[in-house]
């Protein structure tokens, strides 16, 4: 019985090849960066936009919701003063896919992408 811990999702039939179809196009914990494309936690993206993604310099991080932005997107994005303003991130989380402030931590990211559905994670919308 094999157990991939960041949605707790059991299932017998996970072997190594089951298990990576889950990483790579179900798991509602896990997205793919819009940047590389690489497969990573939903919880991590911004972060790893930042700092990890091989084209993070085709980011900026907005001064005023704090979420990284295409360069080619961001002057329209600053000028507009539409975002969400940046919160206290020891009280909330921004989700990066539907940018909804949610509660901190591993509890906040779980109830919000899989037991609240985030109306922007396409593993979800696709079921």
């Amino acid at each position: 019985n094999a157990e991939y811990m960041g949605c707790g999702v059991k299932d017998p039939s996970f072997d190594k090849q089951r298990l990576d179809v889950h990483y790579y196009t179900d798991c509602p914990m896990l997205t793919s960066c819009a940047g590389c494309k690489e497969t990573v936690e939903v919880a991590s993206l911004a972060e790893h936009l930042q700092d990890e993604c091989e084209r993070s310099a085709s980011f900026k991080l907005c001064p005023r919701c704090k979420e990284p932005i295409r360069n080619t997107d961001y002057p329209s994005h600053v000028a507009a003063r539409q975002c969400r303003v940046h919160k206290d991130p020891a009280k909330f989380s921004r989700c990066p896919l539907c940018h909804d402030d949610i509660p901190p931590g591993d509890a906040g990211w779980a109830k919000h992408l899989m037991v609240d559905k985030c109306p922007a994670n396409e593993r979800t919308r696709k079921r």
